[in-house]
């Protein structure tokens, strides 16, 4: 599933629903067992999961609004979930096939699961490559075309609410140690369900100010709040003719790294941003 998503703030709704419909894929019993043992094992914390959304159709003022609905839910709760469907065959293609033949029906009643960004940050010439470390949880020690992070909802309060636009932001905050003086305007270039993980996944692109270089990202991120989930950063070229060449390969290497699932879409994506949005300077 792939949604349009809009590039201004102001057109962007997020509303929290506490009371979706119950997720009819997992054994309810199963779930509340797996979630408590993956909080033994410390993989806890207030996330949400997206169960409805409203299109940007662009047809009017009002039809540029894009909304998500989210649900809360516990860290735990996805990595139970994404566990058990995994272990199950049939269950994850009974979820899978829901998700593709009606992603908005499947969201109502969906399995919780995260809402995660990757932000892929550009310097004029290069993108910012990142190696997750041996902490994370998931993709140990593979390369990101930027940094990532999952949606919270530490405050939900009516006008408080994380949305993708604060997510990102965050992200580069606590990733990268990067204020929102040291780069552009975020563009969302695409948002849509992971079949890998079940949850949601949203792509962002931003540039670096011209008053910023390489080696000083790299220095901010090294006290980064988060600087413990990466192991290594790198600048590598932003070639439109390699870029390409990686997207319609076979497998995740490239430059001899092994990278994360969606990393062909996160740089096509910031291939497009670089032909449509980018000012030449």
């Amino acid at each position: 599933m792939e949604i349009h998503v809009p590039s201004k703030k102001r057109y962007h709704q997020v509303v929290v629903s506490e009371s979706p419909k119950p997720q009819p894929y997992i054994c309810n019993e199963q779930l509340i067992q797996e979630t408590e043992v993956q909080k033994n094992n410390g993989k806890s914390g207030d996330i949400c999961y997206l169960t409805g959304y409203q299109l940007d159709h662009g047809e009017s003022e009002i039809g540029k609004s894009f909304r998500l609905n989210i649900t809360p839910c516990d860290y735990a709760e996805h990595m139970a979930a994404n566990r058990l469907a995994s272990m199950c065959n049939e269950t994850r293609i009974n979820i899978l096939n829901q998700m593709r033949l009606d992603p908005k029906l499947y969201l109502e009643a969906a399995v919780p699961a995260n809402i995660t960004v990757n932000v892929v940050v550009l310097s004029r010439n290069n993108f910012l490559a990142v190696k997750r470390s041996r902490t994370v949880d998931t993709a140990k020690r593979q390369w990101v075309p930027g940094p990532t992070e999952t949606m919270t909802l530490k405050d939900y309060s009516p006008g408080n609410e994380e949305n993708l636009f604060k997510l990102a932001a965050r992200c580069l905050k606590e990733e990268l140690n990067l204020e929102d003086d040291h780069y552009g305007d975020i563009h969302f270039t695409w948002f849509g369900l992971s079949e890998v993980t079940l949850g949601a996944l949203a792509i962002a692109v931003v540039e670096i100010t011209s008053e910023l270089t390489e080696g000083q990202v790299i220095e901010l991120a090294q006290n980064a709040h988060s600087s413990f989930e990466f192991e290594q950063l790198e600048w590598i070229p932003f070639n439109k003719k390699d870029v390409e060449s990686h997207i319609q390969s076979e497998g995740n290497l490239y430059m001899g790294k092994n990278w994360i699932n969606f990393s062909k879409l996160s740089l096509l994506h910031a291939l497009r941003y670089q032909s449509l949005l980018r000012l030449p300077r």
